[in-house]
Protein backbone atom coordinates (compact mmCIF):
# COMPACT_ATOMS: atom_id res chain seq x y z
CA UNK A 1 0.00 0.00 0.00
CA UNK A 2 1.16 3.24 -0.71
CA UNK A 3 1.94 6.04 1.47
CA UNK A 4 -0.64 8.21 0.20
CA UNK A 5 -3.27 5.72 0.56
CA UNK A 6 -2.83 5.14 4.29
CA UNK A 7 -2.79 8.68 4.76
CA UNK A 8 -5.95 8.60 3.04
CA UNK A 9 -7.07 5.48 4.57
CA UNK A 10 -6.05 7.33 8.05
CA UNK A 11 -8.34 10.38 7.08
CA UNK A 12 -11.17 7.91 6.90
CA UNK A 13 -10.58 5.87 9.83
CA UNK A 14 -10.55 9.16 12.03
CA UNK A 15 -13.41 11.09 9.99
CA UNK A 16 -15.49 7.71 10.72
CA UNK A 17 -14.67 8.17 14.70
CA UNK A 18 -16.00 11.51 15.01
CA UNK A 19 -18.94 10.82 12.98
CA UNK A 20 -19.29 7.83 15.56
CA UNK A 21 -18.72 10.22 18.07
CA UNK A 22 -21.53 12.45 17.03
CA UNK A 23 -23.63 10.32 16.55
CA UNK A 24 -23.50 8.70 20.40
CA UNK A 25 -23.67 12.00 21.64
CA UNK A 26 -26.79 12.16 19.77
CA UNK A 27 -28.35 8.97 21.29
CA UNK A 28 -27.57 9.59 24.56
CA UNK A 29 -29.42 12.79 24.69
CA UNK A 30 -32.17 10.77 23.08
CA UNK A 31 -32.20 8.62 26.01
CA UNK A 32 -32.06 10.79 28.28
CA UNK A 33 -35.27 12.91 27.05
CA UNK A 34 -36.73 9.40 26.81
CA UNK A 35 -35.95 8.65 30.49
CA UNK A 36 -37.38 11.81 31.46
CA UNK A 37 -40.44 11.45 29.37
CA UNK A 38 -40.88 7.35 30.78
CA UNK A 39 -40.46 5.95 27.75
CA UNK A 40 -38.07 3.22 29.18
CA UNK A 41 -38.82 0.72 25.94
CA UNK A 42 -37.66 3.68 23.69
CA UNK A 43 -34.80 4.16 25.62
CA UNK A 44 -33.44 0.45 25.71
CA UNK A 45 -33.65 0.99 21.78
CA UNK A 46 -31.83 3.58 21.79
CA UNK A 47 -28.95 1.84 24.36
CA UNK A 48 -28.76 -1.07 22.23
CA UNK A 49 -27.83 1.36 19.15
CA UNK A 50 -25.19 3.01 21.86
CA UNK A 51 -23.59 -0.80 22.49
CA UNK A 52 -23.43 -1.72 19.05
CA UNK A 53 -20.57 1.10 18.73
CA UNK A 54 -19.17 -0.35 21.85
CA UNK A 55 -20.09 3.10 23.62
CA UNK A 56 -20.93 2.50 26.98
CA UNK A 57 -19.76 3.57 30.54
CA UNK A 58 -20.97 3.13 34.36
CA UNK A 59 -23.13 5.60 34.39
CA UNK A 60 -25.06 4.36 30.92
CA UNK A 61 -25.71 0.95 32.03
CA UNK A 62 -27.19 1.94 34.84
CA UNK A 63 -29.77 4.06 32.72
CA UNK A 64 -29.87 0.86 31.06
CA UNK A 65 -30.32 -1.31 34.13
CA UNK A 66 -32.89 1.34 35.55
CA UNK A 67 -35.11 1.57 32.29
CA UNK A 68 -35.57 -2.47 32.35
CA UNK A 69 -36.33 -2.35 35.77
CA UNK A 70 -39.18 -0.26 35.13
CA UNK A 71 -40.13 -2.03 32.28
CA UNK A 72 -40.89 -4.72 34.73
CA UNK A 73 -38.28 -7.12 33.48
CA UNK A 74 -36.31 -7.87 36.36
CA UNK A 75 -33.78 -10.22 35.22
CA UNK A 76 -32.28 -8.47 32.77
CA UNK A 77 -31.87 -5.13 35.52
CA UNK A 78 -29.96 -7.27 37.65
CA UNK A 79 -27.79 -8.30 35.23
CA UNK A 80 -26.97 -5.06 33.95
CA UNK A 81 -26.68 -4.02 37.51
CA UNK A 82 -24.07 -6.23 38.06
CA UNK A 83 -22.18 -4.95 34.93
CA UNK A 84 -22.36 -1.60 36.51
CA UNK A 85 -20.65 -3.10 39.43
CA UNK A 86 -18.10 -4.50 38.18
CA UNK A 87 -16.52 -1.82 36.73
CA UNK A 88 -17.89 0.64 39.54
CA UNK A 89 -18.06 -1.13 43.01
CA UNK A 90 -19.54 2.40 44.82
CA UNK A 91 -22.18 3.11 42.15
CA UNK A 92 -24.54 4.79 44.30
CA UNK A 93 -27.97 4.50 41.97
CA UNK A 94 -26.62 1.24 41.18
CA UNK A 95 -26.82 0.04 44.59
CA UNK A 96 -29.95 1.46 45.41
CA UNK A 97 -31.39 0.00 42.33
CA UNK A 98 -29.80 -3.73 43.35
CA UNK A 99 -31.27 -3.64 46.96
CA UNK A 100 -34.83 -2.60 45.21
CA UNK A 101 -34.16 -5.62 43.37
CA UNK A 102 -33.18 -7.88 46.12
CA UNK A 103 -36.30 -7.27 47.88
CA UNK A 104 -38.35 -7.76 44.31
CA UNK A 105 -36.57 -11.05 44.66
CA UNK A 106 -37.58 -12.16 48.01
CA UNK A 107 -34.01 -11.47 49.38
CA UNK A 108 -34.56 -8.98 52.43
CA UNK A 109 -31.41 -9.66 54.35
CA UNK A 110 -29.50 -8.82 50.87
CA UNK A 111 -31.20 -6.12 50.55
CA UNK A 112 -30.58 -4.53 53.95
CA UNK A 113 -27.13 -5.87 53.42
CA UNK A 114 -26.18 -3.88 50.79
CA UNK A 115 -28.09 -1.04 51.97
CA UNK A 116 -25.82 -1.11 55.50
CA UNK A 117 -23.13 -1.28 53.25
CA UNK A 118 -23.67 1.97 50.83
CA UNK A 119 -24.71 3.67 54.59
CA UNK A 120 -21.39 2.67 56.43
CA UNK A 121 -19.07 4.57 53.44
CA UNK A 122 -21.33 6.89 51.62
CA UNK A 123 -24.50 8.22 53.71
CA UNK A 124 -22.82 11.27 53.68
CA UNK A 125 -22.81 11.68 49.69
CA UNK A 126 -26.46 10.73 49.27
CA UNK A 127 -28.50 12.93 47.45
CA UNK A 128 -31.79 14.03 48.82
CA UNK A 129 -33.89 11.77 46.19
CA UNK A 130 -31.41 8.83 46.53
CA UNK A 131 -31.66 9.29 50.65
CA UNK A 132 -35.61 9.01 50.12
CA UNK A 133 -35.49 6.16 47.73
CA UNK A 134 -33.38 4.51 50.52
CA UNK A 135 -35.78 5.50 53.14
CA UNK A 136 -38.65 3.75 51.18
CA UNK A 137 -37.26 0.98 51.45
CA UNK A 138 -36.03 0.31 54.45
CA UNK A 139 -38.26 2.18 56.76
CA UNK A 140 -40.47 -1.19 56.49
CA UNK A 141 -37.88 -3.23 57.72
CA UNK A 142 -36.60 -1.37 60.82
CA UNK A 143 -40.37 -0.58 61.90
CA UNK A 144 -41.20 -4.40 62.07
CA UNK A 145 -38.10 -5.17 63.96
CA UNK A 146 -36.04 -2.32 65.26
CA UNK A 147 -34.06 -4.21 67.44
CA UNK A 148 -32.64 -6.89 64.84
CA UNK A 149 -32.40 -4.31 62.53
CA UNK A 150 -30.10 -2.13 64.85
CA UNK A 151 -27.94 -5.11 65.68
CA UNK A 152 -27.48 -6.59 62.56
CA UNK A 153 -27.53 -3.31 60.46
CA UNK A 154 -26.42 -0.47 62.54
CA UNK A 155 -26.20 2.30 59.63
CA UNK A 156 -29.29 1.24 58.10
CA UNK A 157 -31.08 1.43 61.77
CA UNK A 158 -29.20 5.40 62.41
CA UNK A 159 -30.36 6.29 58.93
CA UNK A 160 -33.62 5.26 59.24
CA UNK A 161 -33.77 6.92 62.59
CA UNK A 162 -32.64 10.00 61.82
CA UNK A 163 -29.56 9.57 63.86
CA UNK A 164 -26.35 10.58 63.46
CA UNK A 165 -24.29 8.47 61.48
CA UNK A 166 -23.19 5.13 63.13
CA UNK A 167 -19.61 3.98 64.06
CA UNK A 168 -18.04 3.24 61.12
CA UNK A 169 -16.76 -0.03 60.87
CA UNK A 170 -13.09 -0.31 61.83
CA UNK A 171 -11.24 -0.87 58.41
CA UNK A 172 -13.98 -0.10 55.75
CA UNK A 173 -13.25 1.66 52.50
CA UNK A 174 -13.06 5.45 52.76
CA UNK A 175 -15.53 7.32 50.90
CA UNK A 176 -15.09 7.62 47.13
CA UNK A 177 -16.09 10.30 44.88
CA UNK A 178 -19.53 10.89 43.37
CA UNK A 179 -19.15 9.89 39.67
CA UNK A 180 -18.46 6.86 38.13
CA UNK A 181 -15.00 5.42 37.60
CA UNK A 182 -15.29 5.95 33.85
CA UNK A 183 -16.08 8.82 31.98
CA UNK A 184 -18.55 9.18 29.79
CA UNK A 185 -17.98 7.67 26.13
CA UNK A 186 -15.33 5.39 27.10
CA UNK A 187 -15.11 1.58 26.42
CA UNK A 188 -15.02 -0.69 29.35
CA UNK A 189 -12.11 0.26 30.98
CA UNK A 190 -8.81 -2.18 30.08
CA UNK A 191 -7.51 -3.76 32.89
CA UNK A 192 -3.62 -2.77 33.90
CA UNK A 193 -1.02 -5.57 34.98
CA UNK A 194 -1.01 -6.26 38.64
CA UNK A 195 1.09 -3.64 40.17
CA UNK A 196 3.96 -4.29 42.22
CA UNK A 197 3.60 -5.62 46.22
CA UNK A 198 4.93 -2.48 47.25
CA UNK A 199 2.89 -0.18 45.29
CA UNK A 200 -0.25 -0.51 47.77
CA UNK A 201 -0.36 -1.41 51.77
CA UNK A 202 -2.31 -3.75 53.13
CA UNK A 203 -4.78 -1.95 54.71
CA UNK A 204 -6.36 -4.80 57.19
CA UNK A 205 -3.79 -7.38 58.84
CA UNK A 206 -4.63 -10.87 58.30
CA UNK A 207 -6.52 -11.68 61.46
CA UNK A 208 -9.24 -8.47 61.12
CA UNK A 209 -9.72 -9.76 57.83
CA UNK A 210 -10.51 -13.28 59.06
CA UNK A 211 -12.33 -12.03 61.80
CA UNK A 212 -14.47 -10.35 58.99
CA UNK A 213 -15.05 -13.42 57.33
CA UNK A 214 -16.04 -15.20 60.62
CA UNK A 215 -18.68 -12.42 61.59
CA UNK A 216 -20.17 -12.70 57.75
CA UNK A 217 -19.98 -16.78 58.26
CA UNK A 218 -21.94 -16.71 61.40
CA UNK A 219 -24.61 -13.55 59.94
CA UNK A 220 -28.25 -15.55 60.45
CA UNK A 221 -29.13 -14.76 56.72
CA UNK A 222 -29.66 -16.85 53.88
CA UNK A 223 -27.09 -18.12 51.54
CA UNK A 224 -27.69 -16.00 48.65
CA UNK A 225 -27.86 -13.32 51.27
CA UNK A 226 -24.57 -14.18 52.63
CA UNK A 227 -22.51 -14.12 48.91
CA UNK A 228 -23.89 -10.74 48.27
CA UNK A 229 -22.00 -10.18 51.72
CA UNK A 230 -19.13 -11.36 51.10
CA UNK A 231 -18.91 -9.81 47.33
CA UNK A 232 -19.61 -6.50 49.34
CA UNK A 233 -16.36 -6.86 50.99
CA UNK A 234 -14.51 -7.85 48.14
CA UNK A 235 -15.73 -4.58 46.48
CA UNK A 236 -14.13 -2.75 49.47
CA UNK A 237 -11.13 -4.33 49.28
CA UNK A 238 -11.03 -4.42 45.64
CA UNK A 239 -11.39 -0.64 45.26
CA UNK A 240 -8.52 -0.47 48.11
CA UNK A 241 -5.98 -2.86 45.70
CA UNK A 242 -6.09 -5.40 48.81
CA UNK A 243 -6.42 -7.82 46.02
CA UNK A 244 -5.97 -10.43 48.65
CA UNK A 245 -8.55 -10.09 51.22
CA UNK A 246 -10.85 -9.32 48.08
CA UNK A 247 -9.73 -12.96 46.38
CA UNK A 248 -10.48 -14.34 50.12
CA UNK A 249 -14.11 -12.89 50.13
CA UNK A 250 -15.22 -14.13 46.74
CA UNK A 251 -13.45 -17.54 47.71
CA UNK A 252 -15.50 -18.10 50.36
CA UNK A 253 -18.87 -16.44 48.52
CA UNK A 254 -17.67 -19.62 45.35
CA UNK A 255 -17.48 -22.27 48.24
CA UNK A 256 -21.53 -21.48 48.85
CA UNK A 257 -22.22 -21.45 45.35
CA UNK A 258 -19.39 -22.34 42.92
CA UNK A 259 -21.49 -20.95 39.94
CA UNK A 260 -22.75 -17.61 41.23
CA UNK A 261 -22.80 -15.13 38.48
CA UNK A 262 -21.74 -12.16 40.61
CA UNK A 263 -18.90 -13.66 42.38
CA UNK A 264 -17.54 -15.35 39.00
CA UNK A 265 -17.88 -12.18 36.98
CA UNK A 266 -15.67 -10.43 40.14
CA UNK A 267 -13.13 -13.22 40.51
CA UNK A 268 -12.62 -12.94 37.12
CA UNK A 269 -12.11 -8.99 36.82
CA UNK A 270 -9.93 -9.58 39.97
CA UNK A 271 -7.84 -12.28 38.59
CA UNK A 272 -7.55 -9.48 35.55
CA UNK A 273 -6.84 -6.64 38.04
CA UNK A 274 -3.57 -9.21 38.59
CA UNK A 275 -2.29 -9.69 35.48
CA UNK A 276 -3.69 -13.57 35.89
CA UNK A 277 -5.14 -13.51 32.23
CA UNK A 278 -5.93 -17.26 32.36
CA UNK A 279 -7.57 -17.69 35.15
CA UNK A 280 -9.68 -14.70 34.88
CA UNK A 281 -10.75 -16.69 31.24
CA UNK A 282 -11.70 -19.55 33.53
CA UNK A 283 -13.70 -17.89 35.70
CA UNK A 284 -15.48 -15.85 33.12
CA UNK A 285 -16.21 -19.58 31.22
CA UNK A 286 -18.00 -20.72 33.74
CA UNK A 287 -20.83 -17.97 33.86
CA UNK A 288 -24.72 -19.54 33.57
CA UNK A 289 -24.49 -17.18 30.77
CA UNK A 290 -22.15 -15.89 28.39
CA UNK A 291 -21.23 -12.22 29.17
CA UNK A 292 -20.01 -10.33 26.38
CA UNK A 293 -19.07 -7.14 27.93
CA UNK A 294 -17.17 -8.69 30.71
CA UNK A 295 -15.16 -11.03 27.73
CA UNK A 296 -14.62 -7.53 25.96
CA UNK A 297 -12.94 -6.07 29.22
CA UNK A 298 -10.82 -9.48 29.45
CA UNK A 299 -9.36 -9.18 26.04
Amino acid sequence: MSKSSRKLNKKKEKAAKVETRRRDAGLREQMKEQMEAGEYAEALGSLAELVKDNSYDPDLMYDGAYSYFMVGDYERATKWVDMVMDLAPYHIPARILLARLCILNEREEGALAISDALLAGSRAMLTEDQAQDLNDILEYYYRCEPERIRADYPHVAAFVAGEEEAAPVPEKPAEIPAPAMAGAGQKAPAVQEAPAAEAYEQESPAADIEAELRAVAEKPVSLQARIHIYNAFAGGYFYQRNYQAAQKFLEEALKIDPLDGESLRNMAVLCHEQGEKEKAQEFAAKLPQTDFLLLSALR
